[in-house]
């Protein structure tokens, strides 16, 4: 006859093995949670990463060309930011820091314009966009074709970022006013539509475009074209732009927002503004070398005096140096001696006459 099990032994084997059992799944669904979260943050900053290089290197060489300044067949839209419906849609300037590519050209000047389009693979219920940039070295943005389509030839095109929930852009500017200091905010900015200027004081005027509020969709500013008293078109760029951004994580369940600050060395500097600049510094520069050559002659002119006049050199006077002689300090007692003598009648002026009265150890 065989003995079985007890049910108490049953019980206390099944109690472990289920102890065993949680204890195990927990492990795993802890790791499993550590390997996502591990994943977002790289996935998220690693975008970031990807968006600040690219942006700042794009942004830092945007510069305002000779060829806008042209009398005949000016380049326009030198930076233009838009937004169609209240959300940001385009963003275009000239920059002197081009892609590099191996084998084929190697341009120094190129247009760029970074465009927001939804995602294709979009959840309804959660917005999300991705952002793409294009190049080309023609520099004339009708080329770019502004309708939807991102495949037009000769000009290259890739993905920056997707995952997008919200991108906006603000652009600050240093603008004079009369007598205060505004903050001015536009949906649209137009290098060639620059924040006017009204007297001597300054204003930051901030223009503002992205993926706003509902509130925000159907506000629309668009500008005219300044020019200034003489008819020429003013041309002006931000001197900082700003980006506020706002990516998803893999699963589209957390979000995580930065903010990118990239100046513009390089604003609206009128040529020939430029030009009066650096003749006047040269003409400052003749001024002074003429005044110190003046200043010379007159020193000149005063070691000589008229023809049977006196002239007194120098005072008796004692001084005492220090000097070192292998390792040693000696002191010599200098005496100029007091001495009147007649200027003309084939003379030569007697300047002052040194005597080494004493050294001492």
């Amino acid at each position: 006859m065989q003995r079985g099990f007890m049910l108490i032994e049953v019980l206390i084997a099944s109690l472990i093995s289920a102890i065993f059992g949680v204890i195990l799944f927990a492990a795993y669904y802890q790791s499993n949670r550590v390997t996502r979260s591990i994943d977002d943050f790289i996935d998220v900053y690693s975008r970031e990463a990807l968006l600040q290089h690219q942006l700042e290197r794009d942004i830092f060489g945007a510069f305002i060309p000779e060829q806008a300044k042209a009398k005949e067949n000016a380049i326009e839209n030198i930076f233009v930011s838009t937004n169609k419906d209240g959300t940001f849609d385009m963003l275009t300037f000239i920059t002197n820091n081009p892609l590099t590519t191996y084998g084929g050209s190697k341009p120094r000047i190129v247009r760029v314009v970074y465009r927001l389009k939804p995602d294709k693979v979009n959840d309804h219920e959660k917005n999300s966009y991705t952002l793409f940039r294009q190049e080309s070295i023609n520099l004339d943005l009708k080329a770019f074709k502004l309708s939807d389509t991102l495949d037009a030839k000769s000009i290259r095109t890739y993905e920056v970022a997707d995952g997008i929930k919200s991108f906006k852009i603000e652009h600050t500017a240093i603008v004079p006013k009369e007598d205060k200091i505004e903050l001015e905010k536009k949906d649209v900015w137009h290098s060639d539509s620059p924040p006017t200027s009204e007297g001597s004081a300054v204003e930051l005027a901030t223009a503002s475009i992205g993926i706003s509020s509902q509130q925000e969709k159907e506000k629309g500013d668009k500008s005219d074209f300044s020019k200034d008293s003489a008819g020429k078109k003013e041309i002006a760029l931000p001197q900082v732009v700003t980006f506020f951004i706002t990516l998803w994580d893999l699963q589209k369940e957390r979000e995580r927002s930065f903010v990118i600050s990239v100046p513009i060395f390089v604003g609206s500097i009128d040529k020939d503004e430029m030009e009066e600049k650096i003749k006047a510094r040269k003409e400052k520069q003749v001024q002074q070398q003429n005044q110190k050559k003046q200043t010379q002659k007159q020193l000149q002119m005063q070691n000589f005096a008229p023809v049977g006049t006196k002239q007194s050199i120098v005072q008796n006077k004692k001084r005492q140096h220090n000097i070192m002689i292998n390792g040693k300090q000696l002191g010599d007692n200098i005496l100029l001696e007091k001495q009147t003598v007649v200027v003309g009648g084939g003379k030569s002026p007697v300047g002052m006459k040194r005597k080494l009265v004493q050294v001492s150890a």
